[in-house]
């Protein structure tokens, strides 16, 4: 059986937060190159009872300097690999010489990195107090094509910075996911919900807007929008809101968990996912958020093109422009209601919108192009 590794470059916290959403992804992915492979986890730290100090957060911006992990450990930890698979850090001097490392002595071994966003400097640098970084990373990162040998993308790029690419998606465990039990409610209210932690690219001014838009006309259909979560972007939409005079319609809930929020989840019809992803320099959606709503059983609406729609054509969702205009609340309206007749009730909705989640989006189905690259 091959044999391989897969790594995570962090800090002496993350294990503490092994629960964290980055952190299960990155144990779904193991387990299932586990049904393939022999594959050992590896974290690698900042050196023991390292303490970053204010100086060090100033150094760490020149180029030169280099964030301290115990690479050398490491790779003197690995023994014979087929094949090394890298969580994407930041490229500077030392990780560069970490991969210089593994090519040279394991020169057989398959090298892969995971760039889970790309392109990625709007989004991992939008904060002056990050911008140093983008310098050091574009100073080392032309170097990638001399020691790895591919990069795995959720873009359709295939070719990033000389390197080869193999095209995945985000994935998730659907065994872990518990479909939606829908609750009777008027026929005549579309219930619309988002989840998550509120932040800019997510956009939910443009539904906002749209719903105020809406209801300056007259309309057939009741739109109730139920927000939950928090994050920075929360007062400004809990400020539309009352600007707008939409409080008879949208619902805040703030951060909801267990039953709570699985009666939420209850209650809706359609899932908003990221509304506006050009805040982050994206036009390819491929967010967990989207996967976990249609294993929920819950269609999408969204701010720009998603992939798993783009491969596996259906009728479960409703795409609105990367941009800034308003969302036509009427066409999601036409759209829900004109899928919802294609099933005999909602269950039955549920149940297909579930199966197809399961079918094309489950961590064992995503991960198997990079399983088959490693058995090439």
């Amino acid at each position: 059986m091959k044999k391989g590794y897969y790594i995570f470059c962090g800090t002496n916290n993350d294990l503490q937060n092994g629960s964290s959403g980055v952190m299960k992804k990155m144990q779904r992915q193991v387990d299932v190159l586990n049904n393939y492979f022999d594959t050992e986890f590896i974290t690698i730290n900042e050196p023991e009872n390292y303490h970053r100090g204010i100086v060090d957060k100033i150094l760490f911006r020149l180029p030169s300097v280099s964030y301290p992990r115990d690479y050398i450990q490491a790779v003197n930890y690995m023994d014979s690999p087929d094949f090394i698979y890298i969580r994407r850090t930041m490229a500077d001097k030392n990780f560069i010489e970490f991969l210089s490392a593994l090519r040279s002595k394991f020169p057989a071994c398959k090298i892969i990195i995971e760039i889970f966003t790309y392109p990625y400097e709007k989004d991992e640098f939008d904060s002056w107090k990050l911008k140093p970084f983008i310098y050091k990373d574009r100073k080392y990162r032309k170097f990638y094509k001399k020691f790895i040998d591919r990069f795995t993308t959720y873009s359709p790029d295939k070719e990033i910075f000389g390197v080869s690419t193999i095209n995945i998606m985000n994935g998730i465990n659907t065994k872990d996911v518990e479909p939606i039990k829908p609750s009777e409610h008027d026929v005549n209210i579309l219930n619309l919900v988002f989840v998550g932690y509120m932040q800019k690219h997510h956009g939910l001014e443009r539904l906002l807007s749209g719903m105020y838009n809406y209801y300056s006309k007259t309309q057939k259909k009741k739109v109730v929008f139920h927000m939950v979560g928090d994050g920075p972007e929360l007062d400004k939409y809990k400020a539309m809101v009352d600007k707008l005079c939409l409080s008879d319609y949208v619902i805040v809930y703030g951060p909801k968990k267990g039953k709570e929020l699985e009666n939420i989840y209850n209650q809706a019809d359609v899932a908003v996912d990221s509304l506006s992803l050009y805040k982050a320099g994206l036009d390819w959606l491929s967010s967990l958020k989207s996967r976990e709503y249609l294993a929920k059983g819950l269609p999408i609406v969204s701010g720009c093109r998603t992939d798993v729609f783009e491969k596996y054509q259906c009728d479960y969702h409703v795409d609105f422009a990367n941009d800034t205009t308003p969302l036509e609340i009427e066409r999601i309206v036409n759209w829900y209601y004109d899928l919802s007749n294609q099933f005999v009730n909602k269950t039955e909705m549920t149940k297909a919108v579930h199966e197809y989640a399961v079918e094309h989006l489950d961590s064992s189905v995503v991960m198997k192009p990079v399983v088959d690259y490693i058995y090439s």
